[in-house]
């Protein structure tokens, strides 16, 4: 073993002659392992939070949507979908034709999203699995079925156990048909509700889900759809299968994956992690400045044992070694306790959960682990770790020891 990095190891574990650096020590460890584990855990929590909203997104919004760039509607050609269902990666696509429309029930209304989906739509999404009540029925025979979001159900006072009366849907005409008749100004037509939907207030206060045919015919556009919907096989190859539906579709089409779509809310997210890990490091670096004064008391402590070594030849780099790996031990002793601790928290959050949401979309905090959340935070240690160490003990070495010499 290197003879400074004994000395020092000895130094580090032994009993200080002053009670006084013991303690100062150990409250160097205990506030780096404090704002690490900090780091950690909150690091870990906004980690939760962008999968959960992944989740949600993921189970409405299509991995990739196609619509017109002028937002006209349009008639998917059989080229097309012969050419959609050619790209390996491609799950399943789905024509979509949705439309503003008032629903009213009994003496209640709300103005929804109309979304009128085809029977592989569900396939595309994950609406399946987050139906609260009912079921994710459009149609039966010749009867025509919708289902709301929670939020839109609220609104117009209906429970679909107990609830037999139709939901009117009310679409208004353009204005080249209006005449002077009562109620001539609307498209009008019924639906039965068959389920509600609970994902989040953006989509379960604004859409209503109906058969693709049922807003067709209200619309009297039989082949017409706003969008058309895909599902890929693999999200990796998200942007891959994109690209290859730009070259399909043209300069006149709009091809967005879910990260687009929802640009603002996943760039949000992600600016207010590393905002709030630029404060956290700033956490971690005025902990750190606790070695600095640790440092210095062990190198006043230590000035017999320092001229001792001076006397048998120890050289400024050897002496400045064992110092220096003291501030290093303090620093990452204190930085690896934290990081377990603040693992332990995540591990115990994620399978036993501490942290309850009462109400919430889920039962408990989320949180999520990230392999290079955590590299980053140990290669953040790491360099604090080097430079709260290195030029404070080479500082003080010149100027009580090697007052007079060129190092």
């Amino acid at each position: 073993m290197d003879v400074s990095l004994f000395i020092s190891k000895r130094y580090f574990f032994s009993r200080k002659s002053k009670a006084a650096v013991n303690i100062i020590a150990f409250i160097s460890v205990f506030s780096i392992t404090v704002a690490t584990a900090s780091i950690v855990i909150i690091l870990s929590a906004f980690n939760g939070l962008q999968q959960l909203v992944d989740s949600l997104y993921a189970s409405f919004d299509p991995d990739i949507k196609i619509t017109k760039t002028n937002q006209q509607l349009f008639e998917l050609t059989s080229a097309q979908k012969e050419e959609i269902s050619s790209i390996a990666q491609v799950a399943s696509f789905s024509e979509v034709l949705e439309e503003m429309a008032m629903l009213r029930h009994n003496n209640f209304q709300s103005i929804v999203n109309l979304k009128g989906v085809d029977k592989r739509w569900n396939k595309t999404t994950g609406i399946d699995s987050m139906i609260y009540d009912g079921e994710f029925l459009l149609r039966s025979g010749s009867a025509n079925y919708c289902v709301l979001g929670y939020g839109v159900a609220s609104n117009l006072e209906l429970s679909v156990n107990h609830n037999i009366d139709p939901v009117s849907v009310y679409i208004p005409k353009p204005i080249d048909n209006y005449s002077n008749l009562p109620g001539s100004s609307f498209y009008k037509k019924e639906a039965f509700p068959s389920g509600v939907f609970a994902i989040s207030p953006d989509f379960d206060n604004r859409y209503a889900i109906v058969d693709i045919a049922f807003i067709r015919n209200l619309l009297e556009k039989p082949n017409q759809c706003s969008a058309i919907e895909i599902g890929v096989l693999d999200e990796s190859k998200m942007d891959e299968v994109a690209e290859k539906l730009k070259s399909v579709f043209g300069n006149e089409y709009s091809v967005k994956t879910r990260y687009q779509q929802n640009e603002l809310i996943y760039k949000t997210n992600e600016t207010e992690k590393w905002i709030t890990f630029i404060l956290l490091i700033f956490v971690l670096i005025v902990a750190s400045f606790n070695v600095i004064s640790t440092l210095t008391l062990i190198l006043l402590e230590k000035q017999k044992d320092i001229k001792t070594l001076r006397s048998i030849g120890a050289s400024f780099e050897q002496i400045r070694k064992i110092f220096f790996s003291q501030g290093l031990m303090i620093t990452y002793i204190g930085g690896t306790i934290g990081m377990f601790l603040g693992f332990a928290v995540y591990w115990l959050q994620t399978n036993i959960g501490l942290l309850r949401l009462e109400g919430g979309i889920v039962e408990f905090y989320p949180m999520a682990f990230k392999a290079q959340d955590y590299l980053l935070i140990a290669g953040t240690i790491l360099i604090t770790g080097i430079l709260f160490s290195w030029y404070p003990v080479k500082l003080v070495l010149k100027k009580r020891f090697f007052v007079n010499q060129n190092l």
